[in-house]
């Protein structure tokens, strides 16, 4: 991830040096993570803000219920996969450093007693960082390399976050959502050889000796980007209950849940706030009302997962 550190007074006036942070969080698996990301506001990296370029390729919602309507068209079944700090295996964008911190500093002096080390020195970057404005691009390039060049999918001249290829007669599609894949076929075992392709080619020299395949199988995918699938025989359902209840939680709407009204073959989905305050005096009132951004959340999956 990073080279050896580095006296900051050797380098040149090109050179971009950014500060870093921690972010720890809880993903949905109940799995805990800690992970050093880089702070690009504009105060404290005002030289990187001129000269980034800041693009992400994301899937356009008609292209993902297309793939969704191939897949129930074709009899195919939709398998998931993720790959593991996806940014952190992309190549660095550009001449980046970062400054050393006090948990660094404590790491390191235990992992290399005698060497000599300082808060004046930084860190080369070696890979793309969380939060850095042109890690999604770094990446996109880096997965399309392996998913184009090397595996030989083909995607579109409209969408650059579909594939497709055809291994042993058999139609294969891969949808990517940033690091967020699934892939449909017939067969279980193809998706997991090209998951398992994918990790092998992500992975770092240190992964390599350990045996470590940095992409998980998440199996027969239930939720995606979003929308609650179905997968069934005869059809593949849709709809977005549990994006609307995550967003209820989020606001402490749980004991209004009820009025939650969602009829996904009218494509209808009705939401009715709380008319009432939280009795919880330590909930900042505001978060309780209506807004233009709550709204925007609710009609994010009504767009998301309608049949048409």
């Amino acid at each position: 991830m990073f080279g050896d550190p580095i006296d900051a007074d050797t380098l040149d006036g090109e050179a971009i040096v950014l500060r870093p942070h921690w972010q720890y969080a809880v993903k949905r698996s109940g799995v805990r993570r800690s992970r050093m990301c880089c702070n690009v506001s504009k105060n404290a990296a005002p030289q990187l803000h001129a000269v980034a370029s800041t693009w992400s390729s994301c899937v356009e919602l008609p292209v993902q219920r297309i793939f969704l309507g191939i897949a129930a068209d074709l009899g195919n079944t939709i398998y998931g996969g993720d790959a593991t700090d996806a940014y952190a295996h992309a190549p660095s964008p550009n001449d980046t450093y970062l400054t050393v911190d006090d948990a660094y500093m404590e790491w390191y002096k235990k992992r290399f007693p005698g060497k000599p080390i300082s808060r004046k020195y930084v860190l080369p970057v070696k890979h793309a960082l969380q939060g850095h404005p042109e890690s999604g691009k770094m990446w996109m390039h880096f997965i399309d390399n392996i998913l184009i060049k090397e595996m030989g999918f083909k995607t579109t001249t409209h969408d650059r976050c579909i594939y497709r290829k055809v291994i042993d007669d058999e139609v294969v599609y891969i949808l990517r959502q940033i690091d967020d894949c699934i892939t449909q076929c017939k067969r279980e075992e193809t998706a997991k050889n090209i998951f398992n392709i994918i990790g092998t080619k992500m992975r770092f020299e240190s992964e390599k000796e350990k045996g470590i395949i940095p992409f998980e199988y998440l199996g027969i995918v239930k939720d995606y980007n979003g929308v609650d699938l179905k997968q069934t025989s005869h059809y593949i359902g849709m709809s977005c209950e549990s994006n609307i209840k995550r967003l209820y939680k989020s606001h402490n709407w749980e004991a209004t849940i009820s009025t939650l009204d969602i009829d996904v073959e009218v494509n209808r989905v009705q939401v009715q706030y709380p008319s009432e305050l939280s009795i919880n005096p330590e909930i900042d009132k505001t978060s309780l009302h209506p807004s233009e951004e709550n709204n925007k959340k609710v009609l994010f999956p009504k767009a998301l997962y309608r049949p048409n």
